[in-house]
């Protein structure tokens, strides 16, 4: 399988939540939606990338992810969840949504930042 880091586009994103349809919750019974598989195959990608794009877009909820993100929420690292939840670090990550702010943007780190603000000053 291949291992995907990179945040997907806000098109894909809408893309993905429109075809899933209302936000599912493990509390309410007696809703219809398509599998995780079915959405990966259509977009053909991981079930761990739809879930993640679904837990980011808060349509898809179950006891599990919400107590891991009720525990991220509360500055718990990924280690401690680990320890709480029984769950490995991989789950643990597959069940928080993504943090990396703004889709299709790239963000730039401090040093690019840092280097950006030092070549400018040079060419004054």
């Amino acid at each position: 399988m291949k291992k995907e880091n990179n945040i997907p586009s806000k098109e894909f994103i809408d893309a993905v939540a429109s075809a899933f349809g209302k936000p599912y919750d493990d509390r309410i019974k007696n809703t219809s939606h398509p599998s995780l598989s079915e959405l990966a195959n259509k977009f053909d990608t991981s079930t761990v990338r739809i879930r993640k794009i679904l837990i980011t877009r808060g349509l898809f909820s179950t006891t599990i992810i919400r107590k891991v993100i009720r525990l991220r929420n509360a500055d718990k690292s990924i280690e401690d969840i680990c320890k709480l939840t029984g769950l490995k670090p991989a789950a643990v990550k597959a069940s928080l949504p993504y943090e990396k702010g703004i889709y299709n943007i790239d963000p730039k780190t401090s040093l690019r930042v840092r280097v950006e603000r030092n070549s400018t000053s040079l060419l004054k």
